[in-house]
């Protein structure tokens, strides 16, 4: 193992909640050198699309299973990254338990408060086995629409401040999320890259037409595709005499990913949706891992 901290070597990566991989994707643009991309994840859809996206994931199954014996097996990990459900924090829905929710067996995805302390586990486990000259970086996002109470204790176990991100300045859509972390740059900027889509019109297939520059945050609910916070009744597009709402090809460009991403097994368009909407934003992912840069190897 190098000694001196300036010899950079290939990533090792553990993603919890891993989603659709869309840590693996920033990564890959960004070059750099994957050494392993370790992944905990149970969504049926999620784990087909990855399969067929990202072959080099490692699948490690449920988060609560991640025993201490096994993350002995897959150390050392230079990155943890993660984003626990946010159904129990966000401010739109009335039903959220907040942090205590307990996990329910019969209907699970109701309460997964309780998941964001599987994330400091693992994290303060992998702490607890990192070597001294190797640095261990994390990221952790959740919606930052939560109460101050949960802010709170989030910020009280991770022992610093969360930095706001809103992905209105790199893209078209308006998506406030906090993220807690120790990569350096966290605090942010608004810096907009050429590719970056920053006007609806820049995502909508050809005949199309948008009707504002920007939409509010696309959720898992198929009701945030329409853009009034009262009746839901507001089309961002036009097409000719048709309002609209947004594709999911042109929903993949907003969030973006490369067009027909999710378009893998059969996933039926509606839980396509879901995928997207219970994702990380492309561009404010690239801004907050590409500090890592300094530290690791990259292919250019």
């Amino acid at each position: 193992m190098p000694k001196d901290w300036n010899v950079k070597r290939p990533l090792r990566v553990l993603s919890l909640f891993d989603g659709i991989g869309t840590g693996k994707l920033v990564l890959d643009l960004l070059g750099f050198e994957v050494e392993a991309y370790f992944a905990s994840e149970v969504n049926p859809d999620c784990l087909r699309l990855t399969e067929v996206r990202h072959p080099a994931i490692k699948q490690l199954g449920d988060v609560t299973m991640l025993t201490a014996e096994k993350l002995v097996e897959i150390a050392p990990i230079d990155l943890v990254i993660g984003g626990s459900p946010c159904q129990d924090f966000s401010i739109v829905n009335p039903l959220r338990k907040g942090l205590m929710g307990r996990v329910s067996v019969v209907i699970p995805w109701l309460y997964h408060g309780l998941l964001f302390f599987d994330f400091y586990r693992i994290l303060n486990e992998l702490q607890s086995l990192q070597q001294a000259n190797r640095p261990l970086f994390f990221l952790y996002e959740n919606v930052a629409s939560m109460n101050k109470e949960t802010k709170a204790v989030m910020t009280r176990f991770f022992k610093r401040q969360p930095n706001v991100w809103d992905a209105i300045n790199f893209t078209a859509q308006r998506r406030k999320r906090y993220f807690w972390g120790n990569i350096p740059g966290l605090k942010g900027g608004e810096c907009v890259d050429d590719e970056d889509v920053t006007e609806l019109k820049e995502v909508l297939m050809p005949g199309r037409k948008a009707r504002m520059s920007k939409v509010r945050c696309v959720t898992s609910r198929s009701n945030s595709l329409r853009q009034s916070k009262h009746n839901h009744k507001q089309f961002p597009v036009a097409m000719g005499n048709h309002l609209d709402t947004l594709w999911i090809p042109e929903l993949e460009r907003l969030f973006g990913f490369p067009q027909h991403y999710t378009d893998v097994a059969n996933i039926p368009v509606s839980r396509r949706q879901v995928l997207l909407g219970n994702s990380w934003s492309v561009p404010v992912v690239k801004r907050l891992l590409l500090p890592l840069k300094n530290f690791f190897q990259t292919k250019h």
